[in-house]
C-alpha cells in the first residue's frame, strides 16, 4: 500500500480555495426557520435563526459573485420515505407526520437564501438527516471537482451535523461556518462545534471564509465545462500513471479445474502485475469467499432448479425452491470458495486484500474506501471470471466515476467461451473503459 503518511496542514485559504469548494446549505426551510413552520408553531426558539440568515446571505452573495459551487439541501417527509424509527421519533417530539411535506409552506426554502437558476446552484432533496443519505450528492461533488465542504444551515447539531461527519467520512474536508448555523439551544450549538472541530473538521466564521474568497485571484472552478475538460485523462498514458492508479486483480485462486485459456493468460498476466510493482502502481487483489456467514438471496452459489432437476442455477432469486429445501445443504462453496491465490499471484505484505461476498468487489467491501484514500483515479482490472465478477466490477467502477483500463488478453472466464467473452469486451470497451492489449499497458508503465 502506498505511504499516506506525509501530511501537509491547510490553511482556511487553501483549504476553501473557489477551484475546489462548494458552499452546501442544509435545510433552510421555512418549517425550521420562521415561527409559522411546523418547528415554530411546535415552539422551539427560533432566537438564533434570523441572525444566521442574515450572515448566511452575505456568504451566498459572495459565493455567487465568486462563481462557487452552491448546493442547496432540504429536507422532505413525505409518507413513502419516512421509516418507522424516523415516524418514532416525529410522533414522540410531537411533529406528527413530520415537517417538510411535499408542495407546503414548509418544505420551502426560505425567501432570504432561495435558490437561483444558475449553472452552479443545484438543488438537491433528502429524506434523513445527512444530505448523503439517498441523495446524488457525492455524485455531485465528484462530479464537479470539490474537495472542500463549507457547511451552513439548520439545525447545527443534527442535519448539518449529519452531513458534515459524512462528508469527512467521504474524504472531503469540511469547514463549518460557525455564525452560519442555527440551532434551537445555544447549548447543543456550541457543544456540538466544539465536538466536531476537535474530531472531524474546521469551524470557522463566516467573515473570513467570505475574505478568503473575496481576496482569491484564481479563476479555475471544477463545475465549468471547460475545467472539466482540463483535467480530463485522454491517453493511456495519462490514465495510467502510476500515483493515481490501481491495479485490482479479481479471483485469481485456486480452483478445481485450470481452464486452457486461462494458462495461455497466465504469463501475460504475472507479467502485468510485475510491472505495476515496479513502476509503484497500487495493488489490490480480491478474494471471493461465499460461505454461510454472508448466505442470503444475492450470494453467489449453486441452488437446485426445481424445473430442471439436476442442475444448478448461481443466484437464489433465480432459482425456484422447493418446501424441502435446506440452506445448510446447499452448495455455496463454489469454486473460488475459501481457496486461497495462486502461487504466482500471492499478494506482497504491503498489497491489499479485498474479501468480497458478492459479484463485485464494491459490494460492501472496503474497495472504494481504498480508492479514495490513495488519490486513485483510474482502475485498471484484470483476472478471472471476465463474464461476471471481473465485469460487475469493471462496470461499477465506471458508475462512480474512475477511469477504467482492461488489459483485454489478462481477462478470462471458466468456460472458454470465446464469443461470450469478445461480446462482453466489446461491451467494456463501447460503454465503459478503454480495453486494449496487456503489452500497451506494460509499455506505458516501463517508462515510469
Amino acid at each position: 500500500m502506498r505511504n499516506n503518511t506525509a501530511v501537509r496542514l491547510l490553511g482556511l485559504d487553501e483549504k476553501v480555495n473557489p477551484a475546489w469548494t462548494a458552499l452546501v446549505l442544509v435545510d433552510v426551510q421555512n418549517d425550521f426557520a420562521k415561527p409559522a413552520g411546523a418547528c415554530g408553531q411546535f415552539g422551539d426558539d427560533l432566537s438564533a435563526v434570523d441572525p444566521m440568515l442574515d450572515r448566511l446571505k452575505q456568504l451566498v452573495e459572495v459565493a455567487r459573485r465568486k462563481q462557487i459551487l452552491i448546493i442547496h439541501v432540504g429536507m422532505n417527509n413525505d409518507r413513502p420515505y419516512v421509516a418507522p424509527n424516523l415516524a418514532e421519533m416525529f410522533k414522540r417530539r410531537g411533529l406528527g407526520g413530520g415537517p417538510c411535506l411535499s408542495n407546503s409552506y414548509g418544505t420551502q426554502f426560505v425567501d432570504e437564501v432561495r435558490p437561483i437558476n444558475a449553472p452552479n446552484e443545484i438543488v438537491l432533496t433528502k429524506h434523513r438527516f445527512s444530505g448523503f443519505w439517498g441523495t446524488s450528492i457525492d455524485l455531485m461533488l465528484r462530479s464537479n471537482g470539490i474537495k472542500t465542504l463549507v457547511m451552513t444551515g439548520i439545525v447545527s447539531e443534527v442535519c448539518v451535523d449529519s452531513t458534515a461527519r459524512d462528508g469527512f467520512f467521504r474524504e472531503y474536508d469540511v469547514v463549518v461556518a460557525g455564525d452560519c448555523a442555527a440551532s434551537y439551544s445555544t447549548a447543543r450549538h456550541d457543544a456540538c462545534h466544539s465536538l466536531f472541530a476537535r474530531s472531524f473538521g474546521v469551524v470557522a466564521p463566516s467573515s473570513e471564509i467570505a475574505n478568503a474568497w473575496q481576496n482569491s485571484n484564481t479563476t479555475a472552478r471544477g463545475w465549468q465545462p471547460s475545467e472539466k475538460k482540463q483535467v480530463a485523462l485522454k491517453s493511456l498514458e495519462e490514465r495510467v500513471v502510476p500515483n493515481h492508479t490501481a491495479l485490482v486483480v479479481v479471483g485469481m485462486q485456486t480452483s478445481k479445474a485450470v481452464s486452457s485459456k486461462l494458462k495461455e493468460a497466465l504469463p501475460r498476466t504475472k507479467s502485468v502485475l510485475d510491472q505495476a510493482r515496479r513502476a509503484g502502481v497500487m495493488i489490490i487483489h480480491v478474494q471471493s469467499k461465499y460461505g454461510q456467514e454472508a448466505f442470503n438471496v444475492g450470494a453467489p452459489g449453486r441452488y437446485p432448479d426445481r424445473a430442471r432437476t439436476g442442475e444448478f442455477v448461481r443466484t437464489l432469486s433465480a432459482a425456484e425452491i422447493g418446501d424441502t429445501w435446506d440452506p445448510a445443504t446447499t452448495d455455496i462453496s463454489a469454486e473460488t470458495n475459501e481457496k486461497e491465490f495462486m502461487d504466482s499471484f500471492k499478494p506482497l505484505e504491503t498489497e491489499s486484500v479485498v474479501v468480497k461476498h458478492r459479484f463485485s468487489a464494491f459490494c460492501d467491501t472496503d474497495l472504494e474506501l481504498l480508492l479514495r484514500s490513495n488519490g486513485i483515479r483510474t482502475v485498471v482490472m484484470m483476472g478471472q471470471d471476465e463474464d461476471c465478477c471481473l465485469d460487475t466490477t469493471a462496470r461499477e467502477a465506471t458508475m462512480k466515476d474512475y477511469y477504467l483500463v482492461v488489459p483485454e488478453d489478462c481477462v478470462v472466464d471458466e468456460h472458454d467461451d470465446a464469443k461470450r467473452r469478445e461480446v462482453n469486451l466489446e461491451t467494456l470497451r463501447r460503454y465503459f473503459g478503454l480495453v486494449c492489449a496487456s503489452q500497451r499497458l506494460i509499455a506505458a508503465w516501463s517508462t515510469k
